[in-house]
């Protein structure tokens, strides 16, 4: 079938003899960019990648190696842990990550991704799998309007249209240098840096008080204080075998019982509630595992490719026809509900609220009820945590695959403090989801302003 009917004169130009390079989304979009003065990225910048061999790790030397995982559309996420050694840093000096450098994700499913990098993360080096673009003069482009530009649907058809390879898509250095970029009036690129500045801090606040919370769960619980690393291998008494059915070491680690008893006496001090997750909801289902054809519109269908940070993303969310949606109650979640993960990314927990009430869900999850006087963004909270997770890990240690059933979810222990400390915990999550999806916000007024430039300069 035939893709577009291009003149000779096109092929001419980008010397591309691929039928993908001309879908006429693409040719489009390209002559709209071309009508405005531009520059290609490699006469503008200086544009490189990392080291190409295995790398050195060295915890010690405090440079953090950022992987193309971690870069997403305009931020770097934080939680780097891994360090690689001075040798190697010396050694791959043309990748040192510098102010004012933006790191595009050149191999991999999500190549085309950038972000600019933050003096926070510094000293930081790059793998094979992540291009630097340093620009020459950043009096000319502003290196935040080129992030927010690579993100949009301008920079993105680009990503796409010089990708090269299926299963492991890969944007060559010498692909990236062609990207074009328009030269649009400094005052704008200002605009949109200041979204971008101020979308960042709201970002940081997010991340932050995602950790302080954290934090405070960790001394809630005494957590730090706990040692879970232990020789043995088996910790069981034989009445332990039979009471739980279960004969495989893995679920008698030492670790288990261990963050158990910790909990239990932290409860007998603070006369707190622990019961198992099977009395305190109801509701227990699976999700659909019906063969279903997206549309445009429709009933939200919720699966683990959706979740981010775990939350929804709602802009990629496929939908559902609603007569679909509705031959499928059984797998509906509507606000008050939680969902978690049963098999892949083991035990990924989500509140659901009003904003995705009626969706269907997928059967990689398993949904429940919780009582009224459970908070859920707690209960999420305390099911993400290590105290969630060592249990899930537990109870799964013995299978030949990984995945939670209901009944295996109903046994977990859940440790139900005063409604005030549940409401504090709430309250510092649900304000850091709010930063979280303003800092988005701004960063799509950005976005608009630069392709509403685009049009405005290309209609004069």
């Amino acid at each position: 079938m035939l893709q577009s009917i291009i003149n000779i004169t096109e092929i001419e130009n980008f010397k591309d003899f691929s039928p993908e390079f001309y879908k006429p989304a693409f040719i489009k979009l390209s002559k709209i960019l071309r009508s405005l003065p531009y520059k290609k990225v490699g006469n503008i910048a200086y544009v490189t990648d990392g080291e190409h061999g295995s790398p050195m790790w060295d915890e010690s030397s405090g440079i953090k190696y950022i992987t193309a995982e971690f870069i997403k559309p305009n931020f770097i996420e934080e939680g780097i842990t891994k360090s690689i050694s001075i040798i190697q840093d010396e050694r791959n000096a043309r990748a040192r990550v510098q102010e004012n450098d933006v790191l595009v994700y050149s191999v991999g499913a999500y190549a085309g991704y950038a972000a600019k990098a933050e003096s926070h993360l510094f000293p930081a080096n790059i793998p094979r799998s992540v291009a630097i673009i340093r620009l020459h003069n950043t009096n000319v482009i502003l290196p935040e309007f080129l992030s927010v530009f690579l993100n949009s649907k301008f920079g993105i058809f680009q990503s796409l249209r010089y990708r090269a390879g299926n299963s492991q898509p890969v944007l060559a250095l010498e692909k990236i240098k062609q990207f074009e970029v328009p030269e649009v009036k400094m005052d704008i690129q200002k605009q949109i840096a200041k979204l971008y500045n101020d979308s960042y801090a709201l970002r940081r606040k997010y991340v932050n008080l995602i950790n302080t919370t954290s934090e405070y769960f960790v001394k809630l619980f005494e957590l730090d204080s706990i040692p879970l690393k232990s020789n043995k291998v088996f910790n069981g008494s034989f009445i332990n075998v039979v009471l739980n059915n279960r004969f495989d070491s893995g679920f008698f680690n030492p670790k288990y019982s261990i963050i158990y008893n910790k909990i239990t006496e932290i409860c007998k001090t603070n006369n707190w509630e622990i019961k198992k997750l099977g009395l305190i909801a109801s509701n227990f289902k699976y999700g659909s595992s019906d063969k279903l054809n997206y549309t445009k519109e429709g009933t939200p269908f919720l699966r683990i490719a959706d979740l981010q940070e775990k939350r929804f993303e709602k802009e990629n969310l496929k939908f559902i026809s609603d007569i679909d949606a509705n031959k499928l109650n059984h797998a509906k979640v509507f606000a008050g509900d939680v969902l978690i993960s049963r098999s892949g990314s083991l035990g990924i927990t989500v509140p659901i609220h009003k904003d995705l009430d009626g969706s269907v869900f997928g059967s990689y999850f398993i949904k429940f009820h919780p009582h009224e006087y459970i908070d859920i963004e707690y209960l999420s909270f305390y099911l993400n945590s290590i105290i969630g997770s060592y249990q899930i890990e537990q109870v799964n240690s013995g299978g030949i695959q990984t995945n939670i059933t209901i009944p295996m979810l109903k046994s977990l222990y859940i440790v139900l403090p005063t409604k005030e400390i549940q409401e504090e915990i709430t309250s510092k999550l649900k304000q850091a989801f709010n930063n979280k999806y303003e800092s988005k916000r701004y960063l799509e007024i950005a976005s608009s302003l630069l392709e509403k430039s685009i049009y405005s300069e290309n209609n004069e």
